[in-house]
């Protein structure tokens, strides 16, 4: 009987660890970038603290998704070049950290406007 309430007790101590390990890690942010901008877009890259997205080529009113996990303090900054090989950069007016979650929603317009709406939270 001891023996059985020992491996119960171990087993529920396993699923708790199981539980508190899976609830810490985080893809991180959502981040969506639609292009609105008329032309193909090429050589995409979202930087931010500890990494970076490379993204061949997002074409016209098309998107792309994907998550970004700094590993400290961030904000994202975004390039790309556009029809006429004009690189084009802007920051990202965000915050995150690691393990934040949300979502961030990027739209590259014409003449390159860029908009952004985030709904960053900090994963408690």
């Amino acid at each position: 009987m001891r023996e059985k309430m020992r491996n119960l007790l171990l087993l529920n101590i396993g699923l708790l660890l199981l539980i508190l390990i899976s609830s810490c890690s985080s893809k991180g942010i959502a981040v969506t970038i639609e292009n609105k901008s008329g032309h193909n877009i090429r050589n995409v890259v979202l930087s931010y603290r500890g990494g970076k997205k490379e993204i061949k080529e997002i074409k016209n009113d098309k998107s792309w998704s994907g998550y970004v996990n700094p590993n400290g303090e961030s904000h994202l900054e975004i390039d790309y070049i556009d029809e006429q090989d004009i690189k084009h950069h802007s920051k990202i007016d965000c915050y995150f950290e690691k393990n934040y979650q949300g979502s961030l929603e990027i739209k590259i317009g014409g003449n390159g406007n860029l908009s952004f709406k985030d709904k960053i939270k900090i994963k408690y």
